[in-house]
C-alpha cells in the first residue's frame, strides 16, 4: 500500500470507511484503515482496524506489523512484542520486524529495570495528600475565600474562573505552533485564553510563529484561507514583552541609530524571534 499524501490522510479515511460500509469483510481494507489511522495518531483506532483484519486473516502480516506500532505509540511495549514475534514466525527475513523488535525489546527490559528499582512499599505522593485532606491535618484558613470545589471533588466552571482570576499573569514564550499534529487546537487554545483574560495572558510571536511553519497542518484540516488568517495573526503578535522599565528579558541586541533598512529590519526581527526562549525583550 503507498500511503497518500499528508494533506489527504483524512479523505483516504473516509474513503475506506466508505469502503468498509459496503463490504467488512476485507481486511486489507482494515489494515489499510489502521495505516491511514497511524498517520493521523489515531492510535487506538489503528488497533481496532488492525485487529479486525488479522480476526479476517489470521496470515496477514502488514495488520499485525501496523498493530505493533500502534501499541508502541500508546507505551504498550509487550503488546508490540508479541505482534512483531508473530510477523517474523510469518516472514522470518522481514528486516524491519527484526530491527524493531530488537529495539522494542531493549525498550521492554528498561521499563522493568525502573519498575524493578522503584520501592514498591512507598505510597504514592496522590494518596497521601488526599488521605491528609480527609484526615483534617490541612485546614484552610478561617478567612480563606478563594476558589472552593464543589461538595463531590470535581471542580466545575466556576471554580476554574475564580482560579484562573486569581493567577498572576501569564507570559507564553511562542513555538505555540508546529508541535506534532495537533497545532491548531493549541493555538486555538491559548487565543481564547488571551481573549476571555486579556490582562492575564500575554502571548509573544516565537521563531516558528512563521507563513510555512503551520502551513501544511492548517491546509489540511481546514482551508488555504484559514491559513492565511494564521499567517496574518502572527505577525501581529508581540516579538518582546518589557519586565520592567530596566530589565528585558531574553537577547539584546546592539543599539544603533541608522536609519531604517528593510534588510537590516529583517533580520532584526528574525533575531528577535529566535531570542531567549523565543519570548526576549529586544532592544535596538
Amino acid at each position: 500500500m503507498a500511503l497518500p499524501l499528508p494533506s489527504k490522510y483524512r479523505q483516504s479515511l473516509d474513503l475506506y470507511t466508505a469502503t468498509l460500509n459496503k463490504n467488512p469483510f476485507d481486511p486489507i481494507v482494515w489494515s489499510n484503515r489502521a495505516a491511514v489511522r497511524l498517520k493521523l495518531e489515531e492510535h487506538c483506532l489503528a488497533i481496532a482496524d488492525a485487529s479486525r483484519a488479522i480476526e479476517l486473516n489470521p496470515r496477514f502480516v502488514k495488520a499485525y506489523f501496523r498493530r505493533a506500532l500502534a501499541n508502541l505509540a500508546i507505551i504498550k511495549p509487550k503488546g508490540a512484542v508479541t505482534d512483531l514475534k508473530k510477523v517474523l514466525q510469518l516472514e522470518p527475513n522481514n528486516a524491519s520486524a527484526k530491527a524493531q523488535l530488537d529495539a522494542t525489546q531493549k525498550l521492554l527490559r528498561h521499563l522493568q529495570f525502573e519498575a524493578a528499582i522503584s520501592s514498591k512499599d512507598e505510597v504514592a505522593t496522590s494518596i497521601k495528600i488526599r488521605d491528609q485532606l480527609a484526615q483534617g491535618i490541612a485546614p484552610l484558613e478561617k478567612d480563606y475565600a478563594g476558589p472552593m470545589l464543589s461538595p463531590d471533588g470535581k471542580p466545575t466552571v466556576e471554580f476554574v474562573d475564580s482560579l484562573l482570576a486569581r493567577l498572576r499573569p501569564t507570559r507564553f514564550y511562542g513555538d505555540f505552533v508546529d508541535r506534532g499534529s495537533w497545532s491548531n487546537e493549541i493555538v486555538l487554545v491559548l487565543f481564547a485564553y488571551k481573549w476571555l483574560y486579556p490582562k492575564k495572558a500575554f502571548l509573544n510571536r516565537g521563531n516558528h510563529e512563521t507563513a510555512d511553519m503551520n502551513k501544511g497542518e492548517t491546509e489540511k484540516k481546514y482551508s488555504v484561507v484559514t491559513y492565511k488568517l494564521f499567517e496574518e495573526v502572527f505577525t501581529a503578535l508581540p516579538l518582546a514583552t518589557l519586565v520592567s522599565a530596566t530589565l528585558p528579558h531574553g537577547q539584546t541586541l546592539p543599539e544603533s541609530q541608522e536609519s531604517y533598512n528593510p534588510q537590516r529590519h529583517e533580520v532584526i526581527l528574525r533575531r528577535a524571534r529566535w531570542s531567549l526562549q523565543s519570548g526576549g525583550c529586544v532592544v535596538v
